[in-house]
């Protein structure tokens, strides 16, 4: 009889990935899923009491991937717009407005305009892609999907970079 061989590729790949992926991923993520449940569970609840655990099941995946994409879309956007702006006269205040958003008004808008971004992305993404074919209503999944974006939205983008 010939001996099974065990091979730790499947365990490999992931440590080897972690090395390049930032830290403060491995506590974003948990934390983004765990607030995503609540909220969802929450508005489950004032929105459509009947159905809140068996929604939470059925879309809490969806709306975590999508409310993640929809928080890398614009924090990604800000990102590229360091570099783009190197060099220009405007490079000084929107690296400070990136770095320390409550430094004036002028900051504060530009990473309120980000948040709004990803909370209307959040809302069409939501409304459209994770809560089809719940069985809700149109206003119920207007109201979820409004409530996933306004509580849900990266406010976290305010939080001083230093």
């Amino acid at each position: 009889m010939k001996k099974s061989e065990i091979r730790l590729y499947n365990i490999l790949l992931p440590l080897w990935l972690l090395m390049f992926m930032p830290p403060a991923l491995l506590v974003t993520i948990p934390v983004n899923f765990a607030v995503d449940s609540a909220v969802l569970f929450l508005a489950s609840h004032f929105v459509c009491r009947k159905m809140g655990k068996m929604l939470w099941k059925k879309c809490i995946l969806k709306v975590f991937l999508l409310g993640f994409l929809a928080d890398l879309i614009p924090a990604a956007i800000l990102f590229a717009l360091l570099f783009l702006l190197e060099g220009t006269p405007a490079e000084a205040f929107y690296s400070a407005a990136v770095t320390n958003p409550l430094s004036g008004v002028g900051s504060a808008l530009i990473i309120f305009c980000a948040v709004l971004t990803a909370s209307a992305l959040i809302y069409v993404f939501d409304r459209f892609i994770a809560f089809k074919n719940t069985g809700l209503e149109k206003s119920q999944v207007h109201r979820l999907a409004l409530f996933m974006a306004v509580l849900t939205a990266p406010w976290s983008f305010f939080i001083p970079a230093y």
